[in-house]
């Protein structure tokens, strides 16, 4: 099924990436780590999705700067077009965890460490070293 998403890499002044815990029933990545984002709905753009789904997830309200796209597979279930963008939160005790079964602030040295996606984890890898982080 092609889905076309947006997914936001949120730094906090640390330069961790802020992930969310999904879900042991989420379709494509049962319980695994990544990036927040969600679908674009129909007649929205790319940037109204992303500040939508983070504020759905988390009750914050970001404001985003396109990084870049890219295409996706997970599977043959899931594959389309990625919008990334990325914001900075200072304070994470304004989160209100709408969606997933936990959120945190993870190091790029632990990125290898946990369950994450490959899509988000290739993502991640790229960021960090293209923005010499």
């Amino acid at each position: 099924m092609d889905r076309n998403v947006v997914e936001c890499i949120i730094l906090n002044d640390r330069n961790e990436v802020l992930l969310q815990k999904k879900t042991l029933d989420y379709p494509s990545t049962r319980g695994a780590w990544g990036i927040f984002g969600g679908e674009i709905e129909n007649n929205e753009k790319p940037k109204e999705a992303v500040v939508r789904e983070i504020f759905e997830e988390t009750g914050i309200t970001i404001n985003p700067k396109f990084y870049g796209s890219k295409n996706y597979n997970l599977g043959d279930k899931y594959k389309g077009n990625i919008k990334i963008y990325t914001a900075s939160i200072n304070d994470i005790s304004k989160i209100s965890l709408k969606e997933g079964a936990g959120f945190a602030l993870i190091d790029k040295t632990e990125l290898n460490d946990i369950k994450i996606n490959n899509v988000d984890l290739e993502t991640l890898i790229n960021f960090y070293e293209k923005n010499g982080n």
